[in-house]
């Protein structure tokens, strides 16, 4: 039997995206993002193997958004501390400005209760390698960030990790991306010209840029886990 589904406030209302993303009606405090939930499936085994004999450390997440995935992760590895993270940015491509304090406020109330998980601060990307985070991280997270966002928050993201991260540290990056300037198909295609036309600073960032980006701050390339149905990639980058 599948689970119920999470009814939302105001499903159509663009204040903070709308049909699959919304507040709880069950739990208010609590943001809903449908896609995260998806996501979750198919990320964090990845991202669990890459990190599991891990016996301590730190992992930032940036843009933690809901809260959703630092809850899914965490409890598979209690021995690593996790650091969710935030910005007053937009949680979707359509959406207004969020309250970041609100939204730090569902982080922790998807988080309040596992121990492993700090609680979320704010934390502009762009400026990560200068930030007060402690250096040497075992991992810096970012899903669904860099194609919504200027290019100046992947350039913070790539030099912040290779500051931040310890030697054989990990840095992920998932979302849809093009490839030597190519987009592969026509969902991506679409949503590319959406994004354009919403913002040019907007776009699926080139797998090729991130790994050449990535090499000049110390981090190389080492896999890329396709998942077709989503056409998106998990792109794992390690500090050499």
């Amino acid at each position: 039997m599948s689970a119920p589904e999470i009814q939302v406030q105001n499903p159509d209302d663009p204040g903070m995206g709308h049909g699959s993303f919304g507040w709880r009606v069950d739990e208010p405090t609590k943001f809903y993002s449908a896609p995260a939930d998806r996501n979750k499936v198919v990320i964090l085994p990845t991202i669990v193997s890459r990190l599991a004999d891990e016996n301590d450390g730190l992992v930032l997440e940036c843009g933690s958004g809901s809260g959703q995935h630092m809850a899914a992760l965490a409890p598979q590895l209690p021995k690593l501390r996790f650091q969710p993270s935030e910005y007053e940015g937009h949680p979707n491509p359509r959406a207004n400005r969020q309250d970041v304090d609100k939204i730090k406020g569902s982080i922790a109330a998807y988080c309040g209760n596992i121990p492993n998980v700090l609680p979320p601060i704010t934390l502009d990307a762009t400026a990560l390698a200068t930030s007060t985070v402690a250096a040497g991280l075992s991992a810096v997270i970012a899903i669904n960030i860099i194609h919504v966002s200027p290019p100046v928050v992947m350039d913070g993201l790539i030099s912040g990790a290779g500051t931040k991260l310890k030697p054989g540290g990990w840095l992920f990056f998932y979302g849809p991306f093009m490839r030597d300037g190519v987009i592969t198909g026509e969902g991506n295609q679409k949503f590319q010209a959406s994004l354009q036309a919403l913002n040019p600073e907007y776009s699926l960032r080139d797998i090729a840029v991130i790994k050449a980006k990535g090499s000049s701050n110390g981090l190389e390339l080492v896999e890329e886990v396709y998942h077709e149905a989503s056409n998106n990639y998990l792109l794992c980058l390690q500090k050499q």
